[in-house]
């Protein structure tokens, strides 16, 4: 997923490009700050035409949110996204990995009915009817039994009632599968560093820390067990809050956000004595994919990267000696398979460096693994970089960790940028991707 927050004052006139943003966005939401009138509008790239929909029961809407754009996203003069003077709030998601997905499905009234397809299970979905003026509603892996939230207030049965491993459940309520209805969603995955769900309970103390996030947020959202959502972006001034509906921004609703966390006042919204809150929050940049996880029972960790071109690192700690990396392509254009492998052995305490580069036009699977074996002493790295002009699948990264390595061991994977075919380089981002032991 990428993420971008950003503001931009209306002019009014049709057809507006907001441009910058660094991407073709799958997802825009946009809010109208101040006072002035204008549902949070939102459009995500599996709308047609010119449509936009609102998390408020109102009609989709043409003439709001126009098109998804090659740097940005176009605007029409509806004031809930352009009228002259005003001040509007943005955040545009990208998929660019298996941790955010957008989609829709037509209703059939069918109960526990299963939508598939994301490629992974979701810690936060959201469902809107774009056919019809309904709710949205939201789920967050911290709901309990079959339940979702409306977001302008209360908890229902019936509706997003559980994710699976390739998607959610939906029950047969008409906000969210009446026969012939047609609904869009958006989907996230919690990615350590980047995103993250929780929950609490309220208490009403003003200047409250929600913390242990991980990261320094860009984007929260708060769910009330009884009361509306609401949400903030760091471009959003002061300690204002908007909820999803027509009112304008709050104070004393989620009051900052913070370097691991956020604030919340005493406002009902958030932080109501004995009432439970779900949140979701985001952080501004580029992840690339699902966070790497770890037991230190076995040993054994998975990662899936999703990119065109891809560079991996791995550093270990521990007792004395030997590490590989092996890393192998399929399916290259010629048809044959191509591959290469880095070696570390060291009798000594430095580390050693090796690059890696593999045939272009690799258009499958990418297995990247690792092995680190017991007696390591000292501390080694090992680096693969594989640059190519096309990976057009994923990329699996597979570390076996031995019982014998007693230390913390991470990898690191960075996904190439954009490749220069003549010159046959790499331009390199670099999101961690993080170890948990569990």
């Amino acid at each position: 997923m990428k993420l971008r927050v950003g503001s931009y004052v209306g002019d009014g006139t049709d057809n507006r490009q907001i441009t910058g943003i660094g991407f073709q966005p799958d997802l825009v939401w946009v809010k109208r700050g101040g006072s002035g009138t204008g549902y949070p509008a939102w459009r995500s790239s599996n709308l047609a035409g010119d449509l936009s929909v609102f998390f408020a029961n109102e009609a989709a809407a043409a003439d709001c949110i126009q098109s998804l754009d090659a740097d940005g996203f176009t605007l029409g003069t509806s004031t809930s996204v352009n009228a002259s003077g005003a001040t509007y709030y943005y955040a545009a998601f990208c998929d660019n990995g298996a941790d955010f997905a957008v989609g829709g499905y037509t209703g059939n009234g069918t109960d526990n009915r299963d939508i598939t397809g994301l490629g992974f299970e979701p810690d936060y979905v959201v469902v809107r009817c774009r056919s019809q003026a309904r709710y949205s509603y939201a789920r967050t892996d911290q709901f309990v039994g079959d339940l979702s939230a409306n977001h302008f207030g209360g908890e229902y049965a019936n509706l997003i009632q559980s994710f699976g491993a390739d998607g959610f459940q939906v029950g047969n309520q008409a906000d969210i599968n009446y026969s012939g209805w047609e609904y869009t969603w958006f989907a996230f995955l919690a990615v350590a560093g980047w995103s993250a769900s929780g929950l609490y309970a309220g208490n009403g103390v003003d200047g409250r820390q929600i913390a242990g996030l991980g990261f320094a947020p860009d984007v929260v959202v708060v769910i009330g067990e009884v009361t509306s959502s609401v949400f903030r972006t760091s471009s959003m001034p002061g300690d204002a809050t908007y909820g999803f509906g027509l009112g304008s921004g709050q104070t004393n609703r989620i009051q900052a956000l913070l370097s691991d966390g956020f604030e919340v006042g005493t406002d009902t919204t958030v932080n109501q004595v004995g009432k439970n809150y779900r949140w979701f929050a985001f952080r501004q940049g580029d992840t690339q994919g699902p966070a790497l996880k770890t037991s230190s029972d076995s040993g054994v960790a998975t990662e899936t990267v999703v990119g065109r071109e891809m560079a991996a690192a791995e550093t270990a700690t521990g007792q004395d000696a030997v590490a590989s990396r092996a890393i192998q392509g399929a399916e290259a254009a010629a048809g044959t398979d191509s591959g290469a492998i880095a070696r570390y052995d060291s009798d000594s305490a430095s580390a050693t460096e090796t690059e890696i580069a593999i045939v272009p036009n690799v258009i499958s699977r990418v297995e990247v693994q690792a092995t680190v074996v017991p007696g390591l002493t000292d501390r080694l790295e090992l680096m693969a970089d594989v640059f190519h002009d096309r990976i057009t699948d994923a990329v699996e990264l597979l570390a076996t960790i031995s019982p014998l390595v007693v230390d913390r061991v991470m990898l690191e994977a960075a996904v190439l940028n954009q490749a220069q075919e003549a010159a046959g380089q790499a331009q390199v981002i670099a999101p961690a991707a993080q170890v948990e032991f569990l």
